[in-house]
């Protein structure tokens, strides 16, 4: 009977497109040029999994048809108390920002200043805190400052292949910012969790930070062998860590499988560096992020970006400054979903500004669970808010200088 495979095929275009609820003409596949028929549906506007479609022929009901409908994998993020408000007025406060007069005629004075304070919080957040006067000056040789500068300076040219090929993009990002932190040999691969002997001393706690937080390069609570837990993971009413963010379980990948633009891959034959072993349950979730940046959901960019920020914090899946890499791939997201196209938004700031609740948000969201995952979101939504606002700062005083 038509009527069954006109429903199938509508189905697609009418849930992709259109969304909501109401008629839609049909005609049989044969090609008349009068709709004889008139296929109904009631579909949700979010958070679809079902749909059920009904349809009339010269008038008389001939039966209903039931689709699945796959969800995007971040939407029920946005349905965690108090999220979809804090992106929206996060979103606001920097379409204000970003309307400012003195973009017009100094861009780039503005994005100059936005990447030295952006680079400095970074570093500063991952306990190397200097002047930023003094950064600026050129009297700071630290290797991890120095990382965040030149990653800082690589993100514009690393838009467009964002999108395509992030693992190599981390990787890329890893190579900048881990040089003279790390072995060459680690430069740009993931590796295993650390073992106890493997991490950094313990860094002093700062003034209001709560005591056991951790750091934002390895949140406290993240560091079984099995990996870290997954922020929508098994006992979460979210779903697992596989489903949320690629609708489907993945398997374990690197960072040079196939499946990358010709000339990005690693050379056939080329030999792994030495170093601890990727854990199964790290390297599926890397695929997976891999796969959300590369087009697996259309969630907001804020929420892909915290998203991507939140993850690399909790899988430290690669060796020396891991925090730095978090947020600059954060970053990155921002500029290449299109929000900050000309990188004008140091979120870093906002991150600094708010450390210990930075912290304590990073671990909540490593443990999976609904209300770290919440905690998280809401955090990047009020760092994002402070950095718009540090950009009117900058414009302003721009412009006076002007």
């Amino acid at each position: 009977m038509w009527s069954k495979s006109i429903a199938g095929s509508l189905s697609r275009l009418i849930v992709v497109r259109h969304g909501g609820e109401g008629p839609y003409p049909c005609a049989p596949t044969g090609g008349l040029a009068a709709p004889i028929g008139t296929l109904s549906w009631k579909v949700p506007n979010r958070g679809v999994r079902e749909a059920t479609f009904s349809w009339k022929v010269r008038g008389s009901w001939r039966g209903r048809y039931r689709r699945w409908v796959p969800q995007d994998p971040l939407a029920p993020l946005l349905d965690l108390p108090d999220v979809a408000p804090a992106f929206d007025a996060a979103r606001a406060a920097v379409d204000a920002a970003l309307r400012h007069r003195a973009l017009r005629r100094s861009g780039g004075e503005v994005a100059a200043e936005v990447g030295l304070r952006s680079a400095v919080a970074s570093a500063a957040l991952e306990g190397h805190g200097y002047d930023r006067e003094a950064v600026r000056d050129g009297l700071v040789t630290d290797p991890v400052v120095q990382g965040a500068l030149r990653a800082t300076a690589a993100l514009d040219g690393l838009t467009g292949t964002w999108e395509r090929a992030p693992r190599q993009v981390l990787a890329k990002l890893h190579t900048l910012i881990a040089r003279d932190v790390v072995p060459a040999s680690s430069l740009g691969r993931p590796v295993g969790p650390a073992s106890p002997l493997d991490r950094p001393p313990t860094r002093p706690v700062p003034p209001g930070r709560p005591a056991g937080a951790g750091s934002p390069g390895r949140p406290a609570g993240a560091g079984s062998p099995a990996g870290p837990a997954s922020p929508v993971g098994p006992g979460s009413s979210v779903g697992p860590a596989s489903q949320v963010v690629t609708g489907s379980s993945v398997g374990s990948g690197s960072l040079a499988e196939a499946g990358s633009p010709a000339g990005l891959r690693r050379p056939a034959g080329a030999e792994e560096a030495p170093g601890r072993p990727l854990a199964p349950a790290t390297a599926a979730r890397l695929d997976a992020l891999a796969r959300l940046i590369a087009g697996g959901t259309s969630a907001p960019v804020l929420l892909r970006a915290a998203v991507v920020h939140g993850e690399l914090l909790a899988l430290r899946a690669f060796d020396g400054p891991n925090g730095v890499l978090a947020r600059a791939a954060g970053r990155l997201a921002l500029i290449a979903g299109g929000l900050d196209p000309r990188g004008l938004l140091a979120v870093d700031v906002g991150h600094l500004a708010r450390e210990p609740e930075y912290v304590g948000a990073a671990g909540a969201f490593a443990t999976g669970t609904p209300d770290g995952v919440r905690s998280w979101l809401k955090h990047y939504a009020a760092a994002v808010e402070l950095a718009a606002a540090e950009l009117v700062d900058i414009a302003e005083a721009v412009a006076a200088r002007g």
